[in-house]
């Protein structure tokens, strides 16, 4: 970024560059498995219960980081039958 903004990058490369970026960017929203829309109930009961349970979430998806205590805790089962359910929808 300062080489940039010291002029010492050719313009012609940086819009290759950005060009290339939003190829990579294309490419991975057209093989994207996301749906299109987000279920608004899905979110309001996701929110609800991550609020209902107030223990501090560090992590959500990565459980390699979560202490065994936490991956046992409800708040965390709760969650996760969530993802798995809506994702097998």
């Amino acid at each position: 970024m300062l080489q940039i903004k010291r002029g010492e990058v050719p313009l012609d490369k940086i819009i290759e560059d950005v060009e290339k970026e939003i190829s990579g960017l294309k490419e991975l929203y057209d093989n994207s498995n996301l749906p299109e829309e987000v279920d608004p109930l899905f979110v309001k009961e996701l929110l609800l219960n991550i609020r209902k349970y107030k223990e501090p979430i560090k992590t959500i998806g990565v459980s390699s980081e979560l202490t065994e205590e936490e991956k046992n805790s409800e708040w965390y089962s709760i969650l996760r039958s969530q993802i798995c359910t809506k994702n097998t929808k």
